[in-house]
């Protein structure tokens, strides 16, 4: 009945590694011819590789302790967590013991192949960890007297030939990820980590077609009067500003033409409403924008900010994930080729309207 058991638990794991075994055999076919090379060379890698990322990579990824499976008899005192009192996989392969130096042969040679090494970074396992995952399997194989069924069917089929060293990979990568546990998240975390498509991180803002018209116009050309006007004159909107001063003057000059507007910054937020209650219009520092309400329009001032070092990122958020159906932009003509790429990305409609300086800037001599 055991043995009915083991057998029907071989097939079904022998199902899932079929993929990695066809995966190996497709890399090694390019790998073979160059794999003393690569490994020297990588050998030369490791050695010029600063220490302090080594250290950072050791302190944010603790291996766990794989211990080896030992059998113990009934009457003894157990030494591991992990005992066991029969070895399933020794019967199913006609009762032989697997010689110590074939299983380190094998192992070995496992462990130099580049096609395993590229596989394991496919899988998170740089060359830090895979050293370290590499150090634990061989000792796990070594010290356990008893080893988990289907790997010792495996280890005693390469040793009798019948098998190829990169067989044993899906058995190492189980032993590593019980190391390392992130790895059995690692498409998770590759997810949160892909910082490539930054207008797909605002879902909500996708789901809504937006016009972004861009006013661009040097001082005093009128440009941030005409998009002010389409704010004062909607049925909600935002004003995001540069500094604290000019979405001050925004709240006032709102609130003065009958439309009423709070004012949100750092520091503060003032409500245009005596008892508190909060207006459709909000005009705000650039960093306080609210991504979850939805607008009717939206100014962003001082566009070209986006280029800059320190506060850029805030420019770049109001503008890819502010929910309204029109968005204004005023800002420098330098801008216009950003703007426009960017906004490619996001799928938004791009209208750009051009000012020129309605005031003669007068120079002084000296």
């Amino acid at each position: 009945m055991l043995l009915a058991i083991s057998s029907q638990r071989l097939f079904s794991r022998s199902v899932i590694f079929a993929a990695y075994k066809h995966k190996i055999s497709s890399i090694s076919i390019h790998s073979n011819n160059r794999r003393h090379r690569s490994s020297s060379q990588s050998h030369r890698n490791n050695l010029n590789r600063p220490v302090n990322q080594t250290d950072n990579l050791r302190r944010l990824f603790q291996a766990v302790d794989v211990k080896p499976i030992v059998s113990t008899d009934k009457l003894d005192t157990p030494s591991s967590t992990n005992n066991v009192d029969a070895n399933i996989g020794q019967e199913l392969t006609g009762g032989k013991t697997l010689d110590r130096n074939s299983l380190l042969r094998v192992i070995t040679d496992f462990y130099r192949r580049d096609e395993i090494k590229k596989l394991a970074a496919d899988q998170g396992l740089d060359i830090r960890l895979f050293q370290d995952a590499y150090v634990s399997f061989r000792k796990f194989c070594i010290q356990s007297t008893v080893l988990p069924v289907d790997l010792h069917i495996v280890l005693s089929d390469i040793i009798s030939g019948s098998g190829h060293a990169t067989d044993i990979f899906p058995y190492f990568l189980r032993h590593a990820r019980e190391m390392f546990p992130h790895l059995t998240c690692m498409d998770d975390l590759k997810k949160i980590s892909d910082l490539r498509d930054p207008a797909n991180w605002y879902p909500d803002a996708r789901a809504i077609q937006r016009k972004v018209i861009f006013h661009a116009g040097p001082t005093n050309s009128g440009k941030t009067y005409h998009a002010l006007q389409r704010f004062m004159n909607s049925e909600s909107g935002v004003y995001c500003g540069p500094l604290k001063l000019l979405a001050s003057e925004v709240f006032y000059k709102t609130n003065a033409a009958g439309t009423k507007c709070d004012l949100v910054t750092g520091e503060e937020r003032r409500y245009a409403d005596p008892e508190g209650k909060a207006a459709n219009h909000v005009a705000c520092t650039v960093e306080m924008t609210n991504l979850t309400t939805v607008y009717d329009v939206a100014v962003i001032d001082e566009i070209q900010m986006m280029r800059d070092p320190q506060r850029g990122w805030a420019w770049t958020r109001a503008l890819l994930g502010i929910q309204a159906k029109e968005i204004h932009l005023c800002g420098e003509g330098s801008t216009i080729r950003l703007i426009q790429e960017l906004m490619v990305t996001t799928g938004d409609e791009v209208e750009i309207r051009e000012y020129k300086r309605l005031t003669k800037l007068n120079y002084q001599e000296r």
